[in-house]
């Protein structure tokens, strides 16, 4: 291909391609200027202030990656010292410890950020297709149904209800699965953990209504590429942190915001001033 030819394809094409050729380029004139250098030649002249010749022997990048775990074994283990100092508990009581713990949340918070104004939730929404009623299953004692609520904007929280069927619930809980597990698991409508870890379904049968969030999980099979054609062999969860993570936010984040958004609604619907509501399950860490 003469010049010509070159620059007359340089403007037809796209600007990816264009991107391409002069990266080429620039290849080429970095990699001829290697080639006639004179590889006898010494390097002269004094280190610059401050530094000193690199000396190391065998493989730095194994030196770096074992220099970096060592730092930061010692700060875990220092941590456990330093924590105290972070923490100023009052167990006096039940208010007082709640009390005294607040700067911590809110710090805690704001590092997962979770720092926007959660919607008002007047009902949960089934969830229903012509061919697929809301409810899902029951149990000697309860329903179960496919429900929605809204968390943030534009942001859904979707799980599973066991509602009992008797009148009044003896409290509202909140039953968070391992992100690898179902609601159904919990629930007992699919096999996944034994009977006896089926929490949900357990509290439904003691008389509680349970609300069961769906989490994100660590397959791979909807990690796509922005074209929609690549698909990556990076987990939902890294996928989706590495994105909040650039808007100040993360994934727990608001996973956390669809369980306080669920505890909002269990307040709403509590008939005293005094309504049992708990969270139970797993959590997942800093994954």
């Amino acid at each position: 291909m003469t010049a010509g030819e070159l620059f007359m394809f340089a403007r037809l094409a796209s600007l990816e391609h264009r991107l391409y050729i002069v990266l080429f380029s620039v290849l080429l004139i970095a990699v001829s200027n290697v080639a006639d250098a004179d590889e006898d030649t010494e390097v002269s002249g004094e280190p610059l202030a401050g530094t000193r010749p690199l000396t190391l022997e065998g493989d730095i990048a194994v030196d770096t990656i074992e220099g970096n775990d060592r730092f930061l074994l010692r700060e875990i283990e220092a941590s456990v010292e330093r924590r105290t100092k972070l923490w100023n508990r009052d167990t006096s009581s039940a208010a007082a410890y709640s009390k005294s713990i607040d700067p911590n949340r809110r710090r805690f918070a704001a590092m997962i950020g979770v720092r926007d104004p959660r919607p008002e939730i007047a009902t949960l929404e089934f969830v229903a297709t012509r061919v697929q009623p809301a409810l899902v299953g029951h149990g000697d004692r309860y329903n179960i149904y496919a429900v929605r609520w809204p968390a943030l904007d534009g942001v859904y929280g979707e799980g599973l209800l066991l509602e009992p069927t008797r009148k009044s619930s003896i409290a509202q809980v909140v039953a968070i699965p391992d992100c690898e597990q179902t609601p159904e698991v919990l629930a007992g409508l699919v096999a996944g953990v034994p009977i006896e870890s089926q929490f949900a379904r357990r509290l439904a049968e003691s008389g509680c209504r349970v609300l069961v969030p769906m989490l994100i999980n660590r397959g791979n099979h909807l990690s796509v590429i922005a074209d929609g054609k690549r698909v990556s062999n990076v987990t939902h969860r890294e996928l989706l942190y590495r994105a909040a993570y650039q808007m100040g936010r993360h994934l727990i984040g608001y996973e956390v915001q669809k369980v306080l958004a669920a505890v909002d609604w269990f307040d709403s619907e509590a008939d005293n001033d005094d309504p049992r509501i708990a969270v139970v399950g797993f959590g997942e860490g800093g994954s």
